[in-house]
């Protein structure tokens, strides 16, 4: 059986819940048919042309992605300018675009487990968890299995993220033993850390503000940066979709876009 869009849909609902989505997002459907049938799905971090392209090479009737295409209202669409080009190349090609965003950030396997678990944390728990059922929530917290120089654990976030340079506020002279996880954009999120009492808050996207906020809060944060604390999220958001899809018996391929690269450069 190949399932259509709308079908997918209700899937992707068993592994982020779109109410737990924050009111200011705009997860699910971007652009394309309910009706179009789906038999490969390329999943990548974000909703790009270069994205776009690799699905339209892979004969992808369907684009996954973390980040919408559309968040805020749109009065008008240029071919050249905002999300434009792509919608207009997706129309084009027949491709239809889904993203999963802060639905699957606060998701229990989402891409905060994900932090999680690459860390090695152990008795992990959201940072600030959703009503209701248990696991789900923003952010993570854990404990290192044994406690960590904190020169040892920037070494190991480098590796395990591919990090080139982390920017670091409150540099750490004790041990690291409880790390705090939110990927992408987590700097709101600097005194629910400090609530759970841990050592060090690792996330991207961190203001200069939030900095100070951190320094006046006696925080250690690691800033990451967005795109190197989510796009290790989106292997794990392929392999789980990819074993929904076998459980409904679907026949339907699932293609990780290993292609995509940080737009900020480093020099």
């Amino acid at each position: 059986m190949k399932p259509l869009v709308r079908d997918i849909l209700e899937a992707l609902d068993r592994i982020a819940p779109k109410e737990l989505a924050e009111q200011w997002d705009n997860p699910g459907l971007q652009v394309g048919s309910l009706d179009a049938r789906v038999d490969k799905v390329l999943v990548a971090l974000d909703p790009s042309l270069a994205t776009l392209k690799g699905a339209i090479a892979e004969r992808a009737q369907l684009l996954l992605t973390h980040h919408p295409l559309i968040i805020k209202p749109i009065t008008n669409i240029e071919a050249g300018t905002g999300p434009g080009p792509v919608l207009f190349e997706a129309i084009r090609e027949g491709v239809s675009i889904v993203s999963v965003h802060t639905n699957l950030d606060a998701a229990k396997e989402g891409v905060n487990y994900v932090l999680a678990n690459l860390l090695g944390l152990e008795g992990v728990e959201p940072l600030v968890p959703s009503p209701g059922e248990g696991g789900l929530g923003m952010g993570r917290v854990g404990f290192l299995p044994k406690p960590l120089p904190f020169e040892a654990f920037i070494g190991n976030v480098k590796g395990i993220f591919g990090v080139k340079v982390a920017r670091v506020v409150n540099p750490k002279k004790e041990e690291v033993t409880r790390v705090a996880v939110v990927g992408g954009s987590g700097g709101d999120f600097i005194q629910a850390a400090v609530s759970s009492g841990a050592d060090v808050l690792f996330t991207g996207d961190l203001k200069y503000h939030q900095a100070r906020e951190a320094e006046a809060s006696g925080l250690t944060v690691v800033d990451g940066g967005h795109f190197s604390t989510e796009v290790v999220a989106m292997g794990a958001l392929r392999g789980s979709f990819e074993r929904l899809c076998n459980e409904l018996g679907w026949e339907i391929q699932v293609i990780f876009f290993n292609r995509e690269q940080d737009p900020f450069l480093f020099v």
